[in-house]
């Protein structure tokens, strides 16, 4: 099986390996190290043992060598301008642990930088990272949202997420389990980092080998250094004492050997249970259904207080909900966190993906969309019944009579949008709507805001018959048809009401 010679070879071996040891299959057995994260190591070992390996691989691994200096070189630049500037920031992971516990930094691939900074510095540290010329991968954060981050509870494993001018992901942390920081680095205490990595693994549910070797690793290095007393009274206190207990296990399953006595301890059967499971779905092909989750994943690694806890946090608005710009109360934000998980649900439960595709379409819709849809729709009705009741001169008089202008004006962006969702609900109508009856409904919904708007008609010949169109143009322009389209119709000029 190759995840179990994946497993056998992730580990620097001691000496020269044998070559009689090696796989007969190698290219299966580096796509099943990169696969489980642990290709870089699998590939060393490979090439030390005379296995020729095809150049896509050795390519593979140069880029990831060339990647992690490029990690190193910027993680240095940013953690001394973080210290100039008088910030107790650390390095924590990354490249700093591939060259703790591995011969060079070409035997571990590392995704990202990850500086850890004491929870009361990271507003200030987040605002010199943005002056070093970084940017926020998602919105940047405000003040308002950026401080509900901060308060988060260290199970909610909070970050702030930035991309370098490299292009390189740096992550800005605060969830250190220890009192303080080491003064040097976060693995001068022995203890606390080791319930770091044991946690940082649990986190995703132990998904990554390469995590697992990092822990592995680490143990055999330092396990005389840990005072297994403290350690875990540290992960009692903190709350992470069974992900603990399910990470040793996993390690002593995974790699053929006994539970050391400091790792007995406090191994209860819940931790042994979590670590048979999370073996079997590391090598597994296919996943569960709430693998796909990650706070699925998060629920069935956390204590039961830490499972009401982060659900009463996932009901709640995130904080990144508080993170978009211009004026929201606590209504908007709140309404806008219940009407996603409405979508969201029905997504979950629809078993069709064109419909599962939709729902999440719609979730990303704003209350002002959904009241601007609901706007379309009962306006294109009223103009349906009006077109068979009323006088045209009346109806396009009624259409196009302004109402009181909104503080901001329009845009041409929101004309657009507005247009687009007089079209949606055209089509979606259970009445057919023509070129008429929307262009008379897109200049009433217009006019409502202020925005003044002209219907225009015009005719074609088309196949030897006479061919007729309405469309609504905003400052001279057509905004619900494409010009090109337009432009082949000659215009009719207004009539003239008595």
């Amino acid at each position: 099986m190759e995840a179990a010679a994946v497993i056998a070879l992730c580990l620097p071996l001691p000496g020269s390996p044998a070559a009689k040891n090696a796989p007969s299959d190698p290219e299966a057995v580096l796509q099943t190290a990169e696969r489980l994260g642990a290709f870089p190591a699998v590939y060393q070992n490979l090439r030390a043992m005379g296995v020729p390996l095809p150049d896509e691989w050795q390519q593979r691994f140069r880029d990831n060598f060339v990647h992690n200096l490029a990690l190193r070189q910027e993680e240095s630049r940013l953690v001394a301008r973080l210290m100039r500037a008088g910030l107790d920031c650390r390095a924590i992971k990354g490249v700093r642990l591939v060259e703790l516990l591995y011969p060079d930094l070409s035997w571990r691939a590392v995704a990202d930088i990850d500086l850890l900074a004491p929870r009361a510095q990271v507003e200030a540290a987040y605002s010199e990272l943005k002056a070093a010329g970084l940017r926020d991968v998602a919105q940047p954060w405000n003040p308002q949202s950026l401080a509900r981050q901060v308060a988060q509870p260290a199970h909610a494993f909070a970050e702030l997420v930035l991309r370098s001018p490299q292009g390189l992901i740096v992550e800005l942390h605060w969830d250190w389990p220890g009192d303080a920081l080491p003064p040097a680095s976060p693995a001068d205490d022995s203890d606390t980092y080791l319930l770091y990595l044991a946690r940082h693994a649990g986190k995703h549910f132990w998904c990554s080998l390469q995590n697992l070797t990092d822990l592995e690793l680490y143990l055999r290095k330092f396990s005389d250094r840990i005072d297994w007393d403290r350690f875990w009274r540290l992960a009692r206190r903190t709350g992470w004492a069974r992900l603990a207990a399910a990470s040793f296990h996993l390690c002593a399953m995974l790699f053929g050997r006994p539970l050391r006595l400091g790792e007995q301890r406090a191994a209860a059967r819940s931790g042994e249970a979590l670590a048979r499971r999370a073996a079997t779905l590391l090598v597994a092909d296919s996943k569960p259904w709430w693998w796909r989750h990650k706070p699925l994943r998060l629920l069935r690694v956390y204590t039961w207080p830490q499972r009401i806890s982060r659900c009463w946090l996932w009901l709640a608005p995130p904080p990144w909900h508080w993170n978009h710009p211009g004026s929201f109360s606590s209504k908007d934000v709140w309404l806008r966190r219940y009407r996603l998980l409405f979508w969201q649900g029905l997504a979950c439960f629809t078993p069709w993906p064109a419909w599962r595709r939709r729902l999440e379409r719609a979730a990303e819709a704003s209350t002002g969309d959904w009241l601007l849809l609901a706007g379309a729709f009962g306006t294109l009705s009223l103009v349906r019944i009006g077109l068979a009741l009323i006088p045209y001169h009346r109806l396009q008089r009624w259409a196009t009579t302004l109402g009181k202008p909104p503080s901001v004006p329009l845009d041409r962006d929101a004309v657009l949008r507005a247009a687009k969702f007089v079209d949606f609900a055209a089509g979606h109508h259970p009445v057919p709507m023509r070129c008429l009856a929307r262009s008379l409904a897109l200049s009433r919904l217009l006019a409502r805001r202020g925005v003044p708007t002209e219907i225009k008609m015009g005719v074609r010949t088309e196949n030897g018959n006479l061919d007729g169109h309405a469309w609504t143009e905003w400052r001279g322009e057509p905004i619900n048809d494409p010009h090109q389209r337009v432009c082949h119709f000659v215009e009719l000029a207004s009539p003239r009401r008595s």
